[in-house]
């Protein structure tokens, strides 16, 4: 299995913690360097696949970017989750209109290094997770789920709307009637789902 770090860990030369005027280096001040601006779109939906990931207890291994999946629930399912954010982390004349991208992907296999093994993009998810900060203006907390939505759909039903398409806008999901859901419910609405799969 691989290994979770904590945070806490220090960085080395050969075993000896590095020490500089600032004190010792842990990995937690690395992940704030890189990680704290949270409206970054690669940093946010990374943020997404944890909230989610954390939400049904499956967080015990760390991501994988190159996955097929973002996440497997131990009955097999596969979740994609997607994030996106009225608000970027550039300068806006306006909010930004959601557009979630990449759900057909091509098939790959990591065991000869990454080798594409289908020539035609497919989905790969049983359940799809749109995830959307809510907030309109920068100053509001990126970490407080209250500000979130996340729209729970089925693989046909991603088909279905986005009429087999490698993306979907909110406004095409919302147009069908598909109400967001809350972090505390988004549990119950995966366990729902995996049932009917």
């Amino acid at each position: 299995m691989e290994k979770i770090f904590t945070g806490n860990e220090k960085i080395s030369i050969g075993r000896k913690p590095y020490k500089d005027k600032k004190g010792y280096i842990k990995l937690k001040d690395f992940w704030a360097w890189a990680f704290s601006n949270l409206l970054i779109n690669t940093t946010r939906g990374a943020f997404a696949e944890y909230i989610v990931a954390r939400i049904l207890h499956l967080d015990d291994k760390p991501r994988n970017p190159w996955s097929e999946t973002d996440i497997v629930t131990r009955n097999g399912i596969k979740i994609e989750v997607k994030a996106s954010s009225y608000i970027q982390a550039w300068e806006q004349k306006a909010p930004s209109k959601i557009i979630f991208s990449g759900l057909k992907s091509y098939r790959y296999s990591d065991k000869f290094g990454w080798k594409k093994i289908s020539n035609e993009k497919e989905y790969h998810a049983d359940i799809y997770i749109f995830c959307v900060f809510t907030a309109k203006k920068k100053d509001t907390d990126i970490l407080d789920l209250n500000y979130w939505d996340f729209y729970v759909l089925s693989r046909e039903e991603v088909r279905k709307l986005s009429d087999d398409s490698s993306s979907i806008s909110l406004s095409k999901i919302q147009k069908h009637s598909i109400h967001p859901i809350k972090a505390t419910e988004l549990r119950r609405k995966i366990e729902e789902i995996e049932k009917m799969l």
